[in-house]
C-alpha cells in the first residue's frame, strides 16, 4: 500500500515540474487570428490575409488585418508575423478562405498545413471565393468579428439552408479518397456583403466546377438527409417558394461488369 502512495506522490511531482517547465503565453501578449484567407498572385506567388480581433477598452472588438505576398504559405505567415505586434496564432482559427484562382491551382499545399498545425480543430470551414478574399475579409464590419460571422454564416446555410456538412476533417479525407469528389461552399462579396453564391466541386484537391445555389438543394438530399431546406421554382408561368423541407434518402449500389450504378431513393 505504501509502494501504492509512493508511485502516486512521484506521478504528481513529475506533472508539477513539467508543468512549470512549459513555454507560457500571456493572452493578453498574443493575437488568435480567427480568419485567413489565400489568393493567387502568379505563378509561385500567393498573398495571406489573416484577420486578429483586439479589445478596447471600452469593451469594443475591433479587427486587426494583416497581409504579405510570399512564395508558400509557412513563409506568408512569418512575415504576417513581423507586420504584427504580438505572435498570431491559429488557436481561434473558425475559417480559411481560398479564392478561385488558387483553388484551380490545387489545395493539397495549404490543406496540409492546417492538418498539421495541433491548435487547429478539425470542424474548421474552408470555402472558395469569387473574386479577392482580401478585399473580402477588409469588408467585414460585424460587431462580433469577421472570423465568428463568416463561420455563423457557414453554419447558419448548413443548418437551416442548404448547404451540405463539410469541414476540414471531411474535406482532408474525400481529397484523399478515390471514391468521392470533395467540396466546398462558395461565397461572393455582393454590394458589399459576402454571400454564398454555389458549391465548388474538386477533382482530387483541385477546384474544376460550380453548382448554382438552386441545384446546391438536390445535392444535399442526394447526399445526406436534409432538414429545414429551401427552393424556389422560376418558371414562365409563375414562380413558387417551398421551404422546411425534410428528406430522407436510401442509396442502393450495384455492380454492373466494370462500372458500378447507384439508384437514390428520396422520401419528404
Amino acid at each position: 500500500m505504501r509502494r501504492k502512495y509512493a508511485v502516486i506522490l512521484v506521478f504528481i511531482a513529475v506533472s508539477l515540474v513539467v508543468n512549470f517547465n512549459m513555454p507560457k503565453q500571456v493572452i493578453d501578449k498574443v493575437l488568435m487570428v480567427t480568419v485567413a484567407g489565400y489568393d493567387y498572385v502568379d505563378e509561385g506567388t500567393i498573398r495571406g490575409t489573416v484577420v486578429a480581433p483586439t479589445f478596447l477598452s471600452e469593451g469594443k472588438l475591433v479587427d486587426l488585418v494583416y497581409s504579405d505576398t510570399a512564395t508558400m504559405i509557412y513563409e506568408n505567415r512569418s512575415k504576417l508575423n513581423r507586420q504584427a505586434s504580438e505572435s498570431l496564432l491559429n488557436g481561434k482559427l473558425d475559417v480559411v478562405l481560398f479564392n478561385k484562382e488558387l483553388a484551380s491551382k490545387g489545395l493539397s499545399e495549404y490543406i496540409d498545413y492546417l492538418i498539421r498545425d495541433p491548435s487547429i480543430g478539425t470542424q474548421l470551414h474552408l470555402a472558395i471565393v469569387e473574386g479577392s478574399t482580401q478585399e473580402l475579409l477588409r469588408s467585414i464590419k460585424a460587431r462580433k468579428g469577421a472570423g465568428h460571422y463568416l463561420s455563423d454564416l457557414i453554419e447558419h446555410n448548413i443548418r437551416t439552408g442548404n448547404l451540405p456538412i463539410i469541414n476540414l476533417k471531411q474535406f482532408s479525407s474525400e481529397v484523399a479518397s478515390k471514391f468521392t469528389d470533395p467540396y466546398l461552399p462558395m461565397m461572393k462579396l455582393v454590394n458589399g456583403v459576402p454571400k454564398i453564391t454555389g458549391l465548388a466541386i474538386f477533382n482530387d484537391d483541385t477546384y474544376v466546377d460550380k453548382l448554382p445555389p438552386n441545384e446546391v438543394m438536390l445535392f444535399k438530399m442526394l447526399h445526406e438527409n436534409m432538414h429545414d431546406g429551401q427552393y424556389f421554382l422560376e418558371t414562365e408561368k409563375f414562380n413558387a417558394a417551398i421551404q422546411n423541407i425534410d428528406s430522407s434518402r436510401e442509396v442502393k449500389v450495384t455492380k454492373k461488369k466494370r462500372f458500378f450504378e447507384s439508384k437514390f431513393h428520396l422520401e419528404d
